[in-house]
């Protein structure tokens, strides 16, 4: 079955002042046949999530008014917290270590393209329906 053919179509929030990246995260989300929603401060964010509809979140680290740790751990103490997964002007092994240690899911690059965001969602989506192995 496929991901498109899926009962269960998530929602992705988009948490970004930046009209750009929204357009391809909503790009991506489209693609997948998803929701999205979008949240330009972090308040809003918590007003708009959904844990059932809303499995995942896209943070904008260029946010303005918020560290994105800060708003990690304010995502984190919600009921069911998503799969969040930091927007970031660059990547780095020492940002994705800081971004697991807030229990982060990962990290894609702002200039990401709408294919590679489409990837990132989907193995998001799916690490939330695959048990883990350990």
């Amino acid at each position: 079955m496929g991901l498109r053919e899926c009962s269960l179509r998530p929602g992705v929030l988009a948490i970004t002042a930046d009209i750009a990246l929204y357009a391809k995260v909503l790009s991506a989300t489209s693609s997948l046949g998803w929701r999205t929603e979008w949240a330009r401060w972090m308040e809003r964010a918590i007003e708009v999530y959904r844990p059932e509809s809303m499995p995942i979140v896209i943070y904008d680290v260029n946010l303005p008014g918020i560290e994105w740790s800060q708003a990690f751990d304010r995502l984190r103490a919600v009921p069911n917290h998503p799969r969040i997964l930091l927007a970031a002007t660059r990547i780095d092994e020492d940002l994705w270590r800081k971004v697991l240690q807030r229990q982060g899911y990962d990290i894609v690059e702002r200039s990401a393209g709408s294919e590679e965001l489409t990837m990132v969602l989907h193995f998001a989506w799916l690490s939330l329906h695959t048990p883990a192995i350990v």
